[in-house]
């Protein structure tokens, strides 16, 4: 079968064109293919493909194409286009070999489909093929515009698989229906990715149409400024439509209408638009709006979307709501207003009608005050955020009355300078309470959490705290983890501070001022299990007792103080203690019976403190050795053969260590046998 008389130029933006050669066009495999799509073999056919003009020299070069004198031809069809790009072959067939496989390159079974997959397999076939040996540029050029014409002209779901992912940034300009042409009607494709392409605008009604079975439609990425009313008609199955990060600006009446009752998500967040640009849209469960301008929640604003269960407002700049704003969310489940600009006070009846919200997310916004019934009608509401915030002065009274279900409150980073007697009132269930960053000052006093029986996590960190009065804590019975650290907490822990905290597993007092623990300042706690202590003024000596009650303890943090001493059986009452860190302070000297009956350690870090001398026998109860004799080991242990440890010890930046060079040494006044590592303290301080 003879050669077909095809005569195929490349044109650049200059003019200037270059003729393919027919032997070039005998070599393609695609020729017969141009059959199945109705071209006549006998044609000639001009072609006119627009190319850079840094582009087009190099591949004449490349291709070795014969120089015709620049004239213009009209534009071609894209089926005409198809075999320019199949003739743009290196000899050993490159383009061509990656053409052959497009279809299958495409078809992904339901279920195994993911944003990246089509691009890795993408890529891995060009590199297997040679294509990465081309300079980048030729690369980019021909794989961007070999991925248009496969779109549309090979058809990739003419293979029927049910997930079509194009998102290589060739789709541009206007898309009417026209463009699916080539597709059989009714082709079972269950989700159409065309993201990050360059669409600019949706023209026409029923663009879509011939998805009959379409249920997701991905546009996001795009530049569409304009959506024809009607566009999305002709999809009876819809569910989800996401035009995340267009350019939209208006939604013109009757765009989102005449949708399927099996439409539930639409995502247009990140575009420009407006306030009041919803309505008929009744079936919608999931609506999200963030990144817009979006600057007054009117009245009504939300009419007709009964069966919404999330609406994301997020990051617009909404500075008002006004009452009524929320009518018709009889359903809705979780509301996301973070990042804009409320500002002033919450009144009473903000969020009426919500009685079916569960989450509430008002973080970074410039509320400065909560009205009492400002969360009226918020029976159903579980999590409330209301995290860097303006909210000064005191929390008032009966501030959050009518929240009977909640059971987390951020009240993060604000700059709360008090808690009236009453403020959690009506907070029964609440068990997460964040209070950390705000300002409040010199003393807690007692009935500051009155009312919170079921909490289990109380937050009070980066506050100004000096001082804890006695029954401050009173009915927390149930927590068992309370951070005050980085707070002002001056001098001595008296007797009882903690009375009533007998579940508390976590007490975090790092980086205050505490200067002195009084025997009896940990009583009743018999179930907590880490106390951290570091960067606070304990200064002198550890004594007898001070940590009676503590059996349960596993975890104790002393690390940055000013302890110059410890007194033998300083430790007794910490039968479970596992890890003891004491790096950093000003120790001289370790005494026979400093570390009595801590037969439980792993790790002990003494890391940074001024040690010169270690009795002997001071470390018997840490390694175990008080039985250990010369035989448990087997004999005499040669001088660099590390024996078995039962505790890591960390004894690096101490005197006693100076003069050491290489990995391990033995230390004097350490028990006969036992080693050490000269490491620098490896674990969280």
């Amino acid at each position: 079968m003879g050669c077909p008389n095809y005569v195929v130029y490349l044109e650049g933006s200059s003019g200037a064109r270059r003729r393919i050669t027919s032997d070039i066009i005998e070599r393609s495999a695609f020729i017969q293919g141009m059959i199945d799509f109705g071209v006549d073999r006998d044609d000639d056919i001009s072609v006119r493909v627009p190319l850079d003009e840094h582009l087009l020299d190099p591949l004449i070069d490349l291709l070795g194409f014969d120089v015709v004198a620049p004239d213009r031809f009209e534009d071609s069809t894209l089926l005409q286009l198809v075999p320019v790009l199949y003739y743009l072959q290196a000899p050993d067939g490159i383009i061509d070999s990656i053409c052959w496989t497009i279809g299958q390159t495409f078809a992904i079974p339901d279920g195994q489909w993911s944003s990246s997959r089509v691009e890795q397999q993408w890529h891995q076939h060009a590199r297997t093929v040679g294509l990465a040996d081309l300079p980048g540029w030729v690369v980019t050029e021909l794989t961007c515009r070999l991925a248009r014409l496969a779109f549309r002209d090979k058809c990739p779901w003419r293979v029927g698989h049910s997930i079509v992912h194009w998102s290589s940034r060739s789709v541009w300009g206007t898309l009417r229906k026209d463009w699916f042409s080539n597709m059989p009607s009714g082709t079972a494709v269950h989700e159409l990715n065309l993201g990050y392409n360059w669409i600019e605008s949706l023209q026409g009604k029923r663009v879509f149409e011939r998805f009959s079975s379409l249920r997701v439609l991905i546009l996001s990425g795009n530049r569409i400024s304009t959506i024809a009313p009607g566009a999305f008609e002709g999809l009876p199955s819809l569910s989800s439509l996401r035009l995340v990060g267009n350019q939209i600006s208006t939604i013109e009446k009757g765009t989102f209408t005449d949708l399927p009752s099996s439409f539930q998500k639409l995502s247009l967040d990140h575009n420009s638009l407006p306030d009041g640009v919803l309505a008929g849209m009744s079936t919608l469960s999931e609506l999200i709006l963030s990144r817009n301008q979006i600057v007054r929640l009117t009245t009504g604003t939300f009419k007709g979307l009964s069966m919404l269960t999330h609406l994301d407002l997020s990051g617009n700049l909404i500075v008002t709501i006004d009452e009524g704003a929320f009518d018709g969310l009889s359903s809705l489940q979780k509301l996301y207003l973070e990042s804009n600009c409320i500002s002033s006070r919450l009144v009473a009846g903000t969020f009426k009608g919500l009685s079916a919200l569960t989450y509430l997310d008002l973080t970074c916004n410039r509320i400065a005050a909560i009205d009492e019934g400002a969360f009226d009608g918020l029976s159903s509401c579980q999590q409330l955020y209301l995290g860097g915030n303006c909210i000064s002065s005191r929390l008032t009274t009966g501030a959050f009355m009518g929240l009977s279900a909640l059971t987390y409150l951020d009240l993060t980073g604000n700059q709360i300078e008090a808690i009236s007697e009453g403020a959690f009132d009506g907070l029964s269930s609440l068990t997460n309470l964040q209070l950390g960053r705000n300002c409040i000052p010199s003393r807690l006093a007692p009935g500051t959490f009155k009312g919170l029986s079921a909490l289990t996590y109380l937050v009070l960190s980066g506050n100004r705290i000096a001082a804890i009065e006695k029954g401050a804590f009173d009915g927390l019975s149930s927590l068992r983890e309370l951070y005050l650290d980085s707070n002002s907490i001056s001098s001595r822990l008296v007797a009882g501070t903690f009375t009533g905290l007998s579940a508390l597993t976590i007490l975090d007092l790092s980086g205050n001022r505490i200067t002195a623990f009084d025997e009896g300042a940990f009583d009743d706690m018999s179930s907590l299990h880490e106390l951290s202590l570091s960067g606070n003024c304990v200064s002198s000596r550890l004594t007898t007792g001070t940590f009676e009650g503590l059996s349960a303890l596993t975890f104790l943090n002393l690390s940055g103080n000013r302890i110059a001493s410890i007194d033998e059986g300083a430790f007794d009452s910490l039968s479970s203690l596992i890890k003891l860190y004491l790096s950093r302070n000003c120790i001289s000297a370790i005494a026979k019976g400093a570390f009595r009956g801590v037969f439980t350690l792993e790790q002990l870090h003494l890391d940074d403190n001024h040690i010169r001398t270690i009795e002997p026998g001071a470390l018997e109860d840490v390694f175990c050795l008080s039985d250990r004799d010369e035989d448990s080991t087997g004999g005499s242990t040669d001088e660099y053969e590390e024996p078995p440890m039962f505790c890591r010890l960390m004894l690096a930046g101490n005197p006693i260590c100076d003069g050491w060079g290489d990995d391990q040494y033995l230390a004097s006044g350490l028990p006969s046998g036992v080693f050490v590592k000269h490491w620098v303290d490896e674990f969280e301080r």
